[in-house]
C-alpha cells in the first residue's frame, strides 16, 4: 500500500491535510474526539454534566476551526452542537 509522500510539510496546517488524507479523513475526527475526552477529563471535577457541557462547547470551537480548514465534515460539526445542546438542557433540568 503506498501512501502519496508530502511535497511540502512546511507549516502544521499543511501536515494535518496530508495526514487526513492519509487517514482518509480520520485524522480530524480523532482530534475532535481527543480534545472532548482532554477537557472533559479536566472539567469533570465540576460534575459530569457541567464537565460535558464545558467540554462540548470547547469541542464545538475546535471542530468549527478544523473544519475552516477542511479537516472534518459537517456531519462532525452537528454532532459536536447536538452533543452541546443536549448538555445545555440537561444542565437547565439540574438547575431547577
Amino acid at each position: 500500500m503506498a501512501f502519496n509522500y508530502p511535497t511540502n510539510v512546511s507549516s502544521m496546517t499543511t501536515f494535518f491535510e496530508w495526514s487526513n488524507e492519509v487517514t482518509s479523513d480520520g485524522f480530524g475526527i480523532v482530534l475532535v474526539l481527543l480534545t472532548f475526552i482532554v477537557f472533559y477529563m479536566a472539567f469533570a471535577r465540576w460534575g459530569a454534566l457541567r464537565g460535558f457541557a464545558v467540554s462540548s462547547f470547547i469541542t464545538c470551537i475546535v471542530a468549527i476551526m478544523l473544519r475552516a480548514m477542511n479537516l472534518v465534515s459537517d456531519l462532525v460539526i452537528l454532532f459536536c452542537v447536538t452533543a452541546l445542546i443536549f448538555a445545555l438542557i440537561g444542565l437547565k433540568f439540574m438547575e431547577d
